[in-house]
Order: structure tokens, then C-alpha cells, then sequence
């Protein structure tokens, strides 16, 4: 569907004779600094071009149909939070649903409940640990832990170790907490695979004795989530925007965007 309101519009000032050219919305989405692949690739600020993951793609071929520009930013994940509480961003990905993030932004919703259908995707956190620690993960609960769990900082999973009195060790990057587990600082980790399973790979020797536990800890839906001020002006395109979403998935678009990486 091509919504139309959106285009640019064309419009003559007959008093003065002067053309004005109304632009197509631009939309500020904020995303994290260090890479998650596919989904989204580079270090810093920097959005690459060529290659840049799976969810920037997908939002590109959602603002090319929708007829919007999407300026990216891209800051620690505890600052994506933080610039969207504060009406600085109009959007951020990926966010997990968690009940006090429903205070810095809008979810998609129908009759009151999480929208599932319109997540961007589904990722699984996974227990890694030593070779050698019997620590296991048996579906609910942990086996033989004897100290902390290395989680990245603000992350949604923090607050389910902790809920189950586990002790967590908090740090701002899965590359940070396997260099602690290696020096036995902590136990495991939980954190994204998509994240650590990179990691591993380029850095096979240095991190040779880390194994991933089966089952995984916990498997989340994650979303692009509007600023309360965007959503409140703009919900006619945040809504457009999720069903695109919605739709990239139904009818396959985002299986061919992921199928490039």
C-alpha cells in the first residue's frame, strides 16, 4: 500500500508566486554502537553502506515505501534507552519488552496486549562457560553456579538473573565479559548468540576453552519501539511502519534481505 499523505507535497502560493516543497518526514532511529550480526553491522557511529545488517536494510526498504528519511544514530544501548525517554530519538531497535520501558516509548499494541506479529525478529540468550565448570542451565534454573554471570548492561536478561537471586556481573560488551570469563572473574555468561558467537569464531585460540550451553536461557521478541512525543504526533506512520514490519515478514521480504548475510 503506498500511503500517499506521506509524499512530499507540491504547493503553489498564488499571492506571491513562490514554490514550496513540503519534505518527506524524517525519522531519527538510534541503534547500538557495537555490532549484532546480521542484524546490524559496524563499530561506533559509523552506519555502513554497503552491508550494514539485516534490520537496517529492512527499515531502508520500509521508509523507501512509506516515503520517509531515516536518520541513524548510534550510541551505547543504556543511551538508546536514555535519548528515547527523553524525546531525543524518535525511535530505537532492538528493544525486548519490559514493562518499565513502556515509560520511555510506545510498543505496538492491539486490545491492550504486546503485538508479537510486529516484532522485527526473535533472538535467543545462551549460558557460555568454561570447559571444565560444571555450570549447566536445565530450562529453569542454573546447576552447580558458584559465583557470578557476566550480563551486558541494561540488557533485559539482567533483570531475570536477578529476579532468580542470581549474581550478576554487568559490563557494556560481550567481548569484555569473555576476556573475564577466561580469567575465571566469573562464571559464565548469558548474553545474545548472535552477539558472542561472532566473537568466537574470529577469536577461536583466544577463546578456545568457552563452550555455549544448551538449552538456551531465554528467547525474546524484539521490537522498534517510537518516543511518546513521535508516536503522540506521528501515529499514522508509526502504525504504517509497524504493519510494513509486519508484512516484510508475511510475505517474505525479510527472508531475501537475510538471506545477503
Amino acid at each position: 500500500m503506498v500511503y500517499s499523505w506521506f509524499k512530499a507535497i507540491l504547493t503553489t502560493l498564488c499571492f506571491s508566486g513562490m514554490i514550496v516543497v513540503q519534505a518527506s518526514p524524517v525519522v531519527t532511529i538510534a541503534y547500538e554502537d557495537t555490532p549484532q550480526p546480521p542484524y546490524y553491522l559496524g563499530k561506533g557511529s559509523m552506519v555502513p553502506k554497503q552491508r550494514p545488517g539485516i534490520t537496517v536494510e529492512l527499515l531502508n526498504h520500509i521508509a523507501e515505501r512509506l516515503d520517509f528519511t531515516i536518520n541513524y544514530q548510534r550510541y551505547p544501548w543504556s543511551r538508546c534507552l536514555a535519548t528515547l525517554g527523553s524525546n531525543q530519538v524518535d525511535a530505537i531497535f532492538h528493544a525486548s519488552f519490559k514493562q518499565d520501558r513502556m515509560k520511555l516509548g510506545v510498543y505496538p499494541m492491539k486490545n491492550g496486549q504486546l503485538n508479537n506479529l510486529k516484532r522485527v525478529h526473535r533472538k535467543a540468550y545462551s549460558l557460555y562457560t568454561i570447559k571444565g565448570f560444571d555450570l549447566k542451565w536445565d530450562g529453569k534454573q542454573f546447576v552447580n553456579l558458584k559465583g557470578s554471570i557476566g550480563v551486558t548492561h541494561q540488557y533485559a536478561i539482567a533483570n531475570q538473573l536477578e529476579s532468580m537471586g542470581v549474581e550478576i556481573d554487568k559490563a557494556y560488551d560481550s567481548y569484555t565479559h569473555l576476556r573475564k570469563l577466561m580469567a575465571r572473574r566469573i562464571v559464565g555468561i548469558v548474553d545474545l548468540e548472535n552477539k558472542v558467537e561472532p566473537i568466537l569464531s574470529q577469536n577461536k585460540r583466544q577463546f578456545s576453552q568457552v563452550i555455549k550451553v544448551s538449552p538456551p536461557v531465554s528467547t525474546k521478541d524484539y521490537y522498534l519501539i517510537f518516543s511518546h512525543k513521535f508516536y503522540q504526533a506521528n501515529k499514522t506512520l508509526a502504525n504504517a511502519i509497524w504493519d510494513e514490519i509486519h508484512m516484510a515478514h508475511k510475505t517474505g521480504v525479510y527472508t531475501e534481505v537475510a538471506k545477503k548475510y
